[in-house]
């Protein structure tokens, strides 16, 4: 066996160099599944009373905020349709952060395996999520939006998750790729469509130049919502993650990162907003939470770091075999 003696874990086995990694990854699934589970709750617990009239004051599963009403021209039936429309698809895609064959938690924890991808969603999640507030805490800044309030809350959860994917994963990302696709004649319309909802394995240059366009156009529209030039490069690494996963595992699996990544961040507020004081119980346990994704985030992203360098040895070393030959 072929030691490593440069790894984080001493001087081991490239089997067991694996095997460690591969339980980083379980790691990352499993805590990964216990804030989706909690998150779809709330998703679920908002519904039921919103259905049952027991409960108003912040209803993000079927709430019907103003800004949807005068789209449909305050026809309140075709506000109701339009919103579950949309939740549908929000819960399509969460579903899809389960059960996708790739990069889904559920094979995280049951395969443990790294046969499957350099990064799954758990540890695009863990990893981004821990960079993010790292970025922060070295650059403080303020948030353009103030007390933000029910139409903020269900904007950031569910409608900015589904438009702004469309908006930038679909419309600057995937349709560029499919339109080359088919201009080219590399690929039938019917093969676009399945590509763009569950992805390709393919990796070329052209994908590269259109993920990084949208990442960098994603980073800059931020300024425009009202942020500090400092957002911008927490926001294209954001982009480059959904972005990369949108091509990986099609648009539903963006729509679903970018909720989850959106819904954790905006906790704390959500809380408030239905009347937990600040030192109060929920909101300790939120911030808590968050600490604890920061730890494990940055243990996912050395072992990430480490596992990219692996890779990009293992394929220059089968390069140049391939050239001796």
């Amino acid at each position: 066996m072929s030691a490593l003696p440069e790894t984080p874990f001493g001087d081991i086995s490239e089997e067991e160099f694996k095997s460690r990694f591969s339980s980083v990854r379980a790691i990352a699934g499993i805590f990964f599944l216990v804030i989706l589970l909690t998150h779809v709750s709330i998703l679920f617990f908002e519904m039921f009373l919103t259905i049952i009239g027991g409960y108003t004051y912040l209803v993000i599963f079927l709430y019907l905020p103003l800004s949807i009403e005068i789209i449909v021209q305050n026809n309140y039936v075709l506000a109701l349709l339009f919103n579950i429309f949309i939740q549908m698809i929000l819960l399509t895609s969460i579903v899809w952060l389960f059960v996708n064959r790739d990069y889904g938690v559920i094979e995280d924890i049951k395969e443990n395996n790294l046969e499957r991808g350099l990064i799954s969603f758990s540890e695009a999640f863990l990893a981004t999520f821990a960079i993010s507030i790292i970025w922060f805490l070295i650059f403080p800044i303020e948030s353009p939006f103030i007390n933000p309030d029910e139409d903020f809350i269900f904007a950031v959860t569910v409608l900015a998750p589904i438009f702004e994917e469309i908006s930038f994963r679909f419309v600057f990302l995937l349709f560029p790729i499919a339109l080359v696709k088919i201009i080219t004649k590399k690929r039938k319309s019917k093969d676009i469509l399945r590509e763009i909802l569950v992805g390709t394995n393919e990796n070329n240059r052209l994908q590269a130049i259109f993920l990084i366009i949208s990442s960098i156009l994603f980073g800059y529209v931020h300024v425009l919502y009202g942020w500090p030039l400092v957002k911008i490069p927490q926001a294209v690494l954001l982009g480059f993650t959904m972005g990369y996963f949108a091509i990986r595992s099609g648009i539903l699996a963006s729509i679903g990162l970018h909720w989850a990544i959106n819904s954790f961040s905006i906790m704390p507020d959500f809380l408030i907003l239905i009347g937990e004081s600040s030192e109060g119980i929920l909101y300790s346990i939120s911030i808590l939470t968050q600490t604890a994704v920061l730890a494990i985030g940055l243990l996912v992203t050395i072992v990430l770091i480490y596992r990219i360098i692996n890779y990009r040895q293992k394929k220059q070393r089968r390069s140049e075999n391939e050239y001796v030959v």
